[in-house]
């Protein structure tokens, strides 16, 4: 699959990508790749990457999608984070989701917060506000300036 290292002169391509991740590494984005098909999250997975696909200290990655049945949003599905990955690393993944989604001209991005490392005060700092409350209390929306 297509990769580049930087946002920075690739947007034209990275803007036709539908799914995609973000590889962060030691607070700074090393790799942004095309993927055929989304990376869906599950508790099982979660588990298996805990254990068996544990990352290096200090590394992250971020998978997203632009689905066909909600044009103008982007879903990020799933993070990956080690047990020794850094606050700044992981909030450079959350700068890099945004930059991404404003290639897209997406409206929003949604996700739902499974963990108990991200809190309710973090994700206000980032500008996500609670969302679908009938789905349970953990689906967050970041509303994107047009």
């Amino acid at each position: 699959m297509p990769a580049v290292t930087t946002l920075a002169g690739n947007e034209e391509r990275v803007s036709k990508w539908r799914y995609g991740e973000v590889v962060l590494r030691n607070g700074r984005a090393v790799s942004i790749q095309a993927r055929w098909w989304p990376r869906w999250g599950t508790v099982w997975g979660a588990m298996v990457d805990r254990v068996v696909r544990s990352l290096p200290e200090d590394e992250c990655r971020f998978y997203y999608s632009f689905p066909r049945s909600a044009p103008g949003y982007m879903s990020l599905l799933y993070v990956h984070a080690g047990e020794k990955t850094y606050y700044r690393t992981f909030h450079q993944g959350i700068v890099a989701i945004d930059a991404i989604a404003g290639l897209h001209k997406a409206r929003a991005i949604v996700c739902q917060v499974t963990n108990d490392r991200l809190n309710d005060r973090m994700m206000t700092r980032w500008g996500y506000v609670k969302h679908a409350e009938n789905l349970g209390d953990n689906h967050y929306i970041r509303r994107l300036k047009p």
